[in-house]
Parts: structure tokens; C-alpha cells; sequence
């Protein structure tokens, strides 16, 4: 089962954690000190004073059943009755109390949750592709090197003080889903000659400067995956610049030197690490993933409710084993409740392998359902609210905190990613929406893009502009973003438009693809070939807002108080 490497705590990460909280709080250990500390253990400052943010490292997406019981612990007892999917399939609590922290981590210690590394200056969690294991089209299971990876890295002390963040993603084939083309490494799964091994690529990322990453290798083989994962550590850990935090990502190092010369440090410490090692790194626990389904069991029949059918036809993808499907579980904004963790343990018990996988997207994906058990499946997801339709589609709509918690946020992300999806119900039947169901919505409070709003066919990102004496809230437009075979494309800023006008932005922005669109041509390049002109003749005069315009124009979403900025230091951007 996969619960034999999906174990990544310690009890000893914890009593230290008290330990440095104890001497802080006696005054032995300053503010900027214990900052640094308690960011490398997932505790943030947020918005709010004296409340933290804490995020949890679920490596590769995997959950088991104790571990979404403890989860739904977490948020009633710590939190606030729920927790947040992020775009790197970690969950958040949000609204924590420093002094929670300890009892929130002892929660999860048991089942192998940890928050060691989820922040900070370190590696962070190792994503994976969420179909790993089940996708039909991938070259190979993924998930089991994606956890060993994290393994590997975990705890290494020359890993947690790297100048800042660094992230690793493996995708299952060369569609990306992992989105490696966005991560500091990546690695895409390929068999060439009867050998497994990966493509690596290097120094990607989003934020407010999006590069899409190098290829490092074409092929290596799946043996040397930890040593090249250690080899593009050190070389970040020594080049990257530590005076200047906004220009400390790897992609600035890999700028700087220009990619031959990070090439040839590269290949000079990959070189040196292989000599270090007397034999290749042991990856036992790889080597024991099996194709073979989980012992039969018997799952409830149930009839068909009315909107079987139409949650059917996005929600479910094939599998490839015969008998077998994943269902796509499209969480509104990536939230779920104390009482929705439980229903999913319970739903996992009774109808999957008894795991399931978080997403990139906010999502969540039940691998190996029972074809005959999807309408019993889907009377349980209804029962837990977690049936709604059209996963994966316009209507699955990805957004970052926002102005709700973090401090870098201009706007309330989360509070769009509501509006935009009434709006999108209240206009399903629109000949524009059914057509532009292939694109994707991703949003961020901020340019930072910690909803990856440069590679949705349709992003936003919060901003402002001062009208006469007041403050505007309003969104920047990307449109034309997508990751894929040839790596990642950035969506175009293609105009602003206010925050309380984005879900009629929306609407002119599907009518123009619908009017517009070449035969069998998706959202994403549409918008990405499309003349600008044609963009600006439907969203600048959305933008045309006077000084005397009514006073809810200048507030933003979720709100009746005139909009203000209120800034501060940010922590927790990606």
C-alpha cells in the first residue's frame, strides 16, 4: 500500500518547535530569529494580528484515511472549520494561534503529516501528478519517486537555508501536468530503450517575472533522480543571491550566469556528488509499486440521481485498468470542511484504494473507483456537498488567499473566485459559457501569482489605481496562459478592468471566443493569437470609471467599505 512512504513526521521537529517557542517567548531568542525559525516549520504571520497560517506538506498529493481524519481535527479544534487545497497540493489552516501550533502538529505527528519545510527558506513540498499511477497516457507511475524525493531532501541541513524557496514537481508524461515547467526542478517521466528515467528541467517559476524552465537533460535514468535533485540544490544553495530576496529564486541565479556556465557547475557538482557515493542511492521503496488493483471488496449499488449524467461527464475520467475510473471532486475555491474531510475518509473506506490525491488545481482525485459503484459514489458526494459538476472546466476556479489572510494581497482573490463562478452558474446555459468550457480561470490578489494567473487561459490579478481622491480596486487580465509539451506560456496583459465589473469582463471574454474562435480552437490559444484590438473594444470601456462614480464602484468584492490598501510584510507568497 502507499501508505508505507507516506510518513514524513517526527516527534522531534515538535518538541523543538516548543522548545525555541519557550525561549522566544522568555525574550532568549529575538523576533527576527524565531521568524526565520518558524517559518521553515509551515507557521506564518498573516493579515490579522496574533493568528498564524499553517500549512501542511502533502507530498505528491497523497492522503490517506487517518490522515483526513486528523485534518478534520485540525480544523475544529485549531482553525476555523476548514482547510485550504493549495496550488501545490499542501493544506492550510488558517487563523491559528501561535500557541495552537504545538497541539496542531501533535494532531498530525501520528498519522506522518508534518509542516517541517512547507515554508521558509527550504525545499518545498514535492508535488506530483495527480493521475499518477491511474492516467492512461502517462510513461510511469510517478507518485512513489515524487515521495522519495521528499524523503531524500527532508531534514538535510544543507537544505534549509537555501537563499529561498525551492520547489520540485514530477509529471507523469510530457502533457505537464505537475506543471514541472513552473517549478525550480522538474521532472517529466520517460522510457527510452526499455529504461525508465526522466527529462529534468531547471530554473522555472512564476511570480511577478514568469520564466518557464531549461531543459537540464533530456533523459537520465530514473537512478539518478536524488542525485540531481542534490546537485541543483548546492549549486542554488551556493550562487543564489541572499542580499536581495526579491531576486533569490533560482531563475535569477540561472539569469545571471547565463545557462552554460549553471550547466557547467552543474555537471562539475553532479560529478562530485557521484563520486561521494561508494554505490547508487538506494530507492527500495520505488522499487515495490505495483499496477495490481486493491483487494475487491464489495461497494453499495445505488440508483442514479437526476444529475448523474451531467455530473458524470466532467467529474469522471477513465483509468487504465479495466473495471476502474477516477472521479475529480471540483471544490469550490479548494475548501473543505471539518465534516467534508470525514466524508472523504469515509468515502475513501468504502470505494477507493483507501487514498486519495490532492491537485495542483485545488481539486481532489479518487482513484480506483468501481465503474459500478459511481452512482452509490456520487449519492455520497451529494450527501457531503462535494458533487458539484464541471470539474476541470471554466466553471473550476483556482485562487490564492488573497486579501482574506495574507499580507502581500491587493484584493480579495477568494471573493472573485466566488463571483465568477455565480456568475458562470446563473449563465450556464449561455452559448458562450457551454463553448468555453475547455479554458481555465486561475486568480491572485496580487501580481505574485500565487494562483498561477499567468498560465490560465483566463487570469487576474488584484491591483489598484487612484481615481481623484479614492482608491480603485481592480484586476489585470492574462489571457492565453497554459503549460504543455513545450513548456510554459504566459498569458498576454491584455487590459485591467474593476474589481466589482470582473464577472461581466468575463462574459464579453467568452463572447468574443464564441464569435470569434477557429474551428476546434481552445480558449487558451485563442486568447493567445488573438487581436488585442478586438480584446480592448470589449473590456476598456469597463475600465472607464469617473471620479463621481457611485461609491460601491470603489469597493471591492465581499465588502461594503470603501476600498484601502493595507499592506504589510509578506510571508507566504507560494
Amino acid at each position: 500500500m502507499r501508505e508505507a512512504n507516506n510518513h514524513f513526521s517526527s516527534i522531534a521537529d515538535i518538541d523543538e518547535f516548543v522548545e525555541v517557542l519557550r525561549r522566544y517567548e522568555a525574550g532568549e531568542l529575538d523576533a527576527d530569529a524565531f521568524r526565520t525559525f518558524r517559518l521553515t516549520r509551515g507557521v506564518y504571520g498573516q493579515r490579522q494580528p496574533d493568528v498564524q497560517m499553517i500549512r501542511v506538506k502533502v507530498p505528491g498529493g497523497l492522503l490517506t484515511v487517518p490522515q483526513l481524519e486528523a485534518l478534520a481535527d485540525v480544523a475544529t479544534e485549531f482553525s476555523r472549520g476548514f482547510g485550504h487545497i493549495t496550488t501545490r497540493q499542501n493544506i492550510q489552516f488558517h487563523f491559528v494561534k501561535l500557541n495552537d501550533a504545538e497541539g496542531l502538529q501533535r494532531r498530525l505527528e501520528p498519522v506522518g503529516l508534518t509542516t517541517r519545510e512547507a515554508c521558509g527558506n527550504t525545499v518545498r513540498n514535492v508535488t506530483a501528478d495527480a493521475l499518477s499511477g491511474i492516467a492512461s497516457d502517462e510513461a510511469f507511475d510517478v507518485l512513489p519517486y515524487a515521495e522519495w524525493c521528499q524523503k531524500h531532501l527532508l531534514r538535510d541541513p544543507r537544505f534549509g537555508t537555501l537563499p529561498r524557496k525551492f520547489k520540485i514537481a514530477f509529471s507523469g508524461n510530457e502533457l505537464d501536468r505537475a506543471q514541472a515547467a513552473i517549478n525550480d526542478l522538474g521532472f517529466i517521466a520517460r522510457v527510452l530503450d526499455g529504461r525508465r528515467g526522466f527529462r529534468v528541467l531547471v530554473a522555472g517559476g512564476l511570480s511577478t517575472t514568469p520564466v518557464t524552465a531549461w531543459v537540464l537533460h533530456d533523459f537520465i535514468p530514473a537512478a539518478d533522480m536524488p542525485l540531481v535533485a542534490e546537485a541543483v540544490a548546492q549549486i542554488f544553495d551556493r550562487v543564489g543571491n541572499r542580499a536581495n530576496r526579491a531576486r533569490a529564486r533560482l531563475k535569477y541565479a540561472v539569469k545571471k550566469l547565463g545557462f552554460e556556465e549553471f550547466r557547467n557547475q552543474y555537471e562539475a557538482t553532479l560529478a562530485e556528488i557521484r563520486a561521494r557515493y561508494d554505490a547508487p542511492v538506494p530507492m527500495a521503496a520505488v522499487s515495490h509499486e505495483s499496477d495490481l488493483p486493491p483487494v475487491p471488496r464489495r461497494t453499495p449499488a445505488a440508483d442514479p440521481l437526476p444529475d448523474f449524467d451531467a455530473w458524470r461527464r466532467h467529474n469522471v475520467i477513465g483509468q487504465k485498468h479495466a473495471g476502474h475510473v477516477a472521479v475529480l471532486v471540483n471544490l469550490l475555491l479548494g475548501d473543505l470542511t471539518s465534516a467534508q474531510f470525514r466524508a472523504l475518509a469515509r468515502i475513501c473506506e468504502t470505494f477507493t484504494d483507501g487514498t486519495l490525491r490532492t491537485t495542483n488545481d485545488q481539486d481532489v482525485v479518487l482513484p480506483w473507483i468501481p465503474e459500478a459503484a459511481l452512482p452509490a459514489l456520487h449519492r455520497a458526494l451529494t450527501d457531503a456537498e462535494l458533487a458539484r459538476p464541471d470539474a476541470r472546466t471554466l466553471h473550476d476556479v483556482t485562487s490564492c488567499p488573497g486579501a482574506d489572510s495574507c499580507n502581500l494581497a491587493y484584493t480579495g482573490s477568494r471573493d472573485l473566485g466566488r463571483e465568477l463562478v455565480q456568475v458562470l452558474e446563473r449563465e450556464r446555459d449561455r452559448t458562450s459559457v457551454r463553448a468555453a468550457l475547455n479554458g481555465d480561470i486561475k486568480i491572485s490578489g496580487c501580481p505574485n501569482s500565487c494562483g498561477q494567473h499567468h498560465v490560465a487561459a483566463i487570469g487576474f490579478h488584484g491591483g489598484i489605481r487612484r481615481v481623484g481622491e479614492r482608491v480603485l480596486p481592480l484586476y489585470e487580465l492574462h489571457l492565453g496562459g497554459q503549460i504543455g509539451p513545450d513548456g510554459a506560456r504566459f498569458g498576454r496583459r491584455l487590459g485591467k478592468v474593476p474589481a466589482r465589473l470582473a464577472g461581466e469582463a468575463l462574459l464579453r471574454l467568452v463572447d468574443l471566443y464564441e464569435a470569434h474562435r477557429q474551428a476546434g480552437e481552445r480558449v487558451a490559444d485563442f486568447f493567445w493569437r488573438v487581436d488585442e484590438r478586438l480584446v480592448a473594444e470589449r473590456i476598456e470601456p469597463l475600465n472607464d470609471v469617473a471620479v463621481d462614480a457611485p461609491e460601491e464602484m470603489f469597493q471591492d468584492l465581499g465588502t461594503e467599505r470603501v476600498f484601502g490598501v493595507h499592506l504589510g510584510a509578506g510571508e507566504c507568497a507560494g
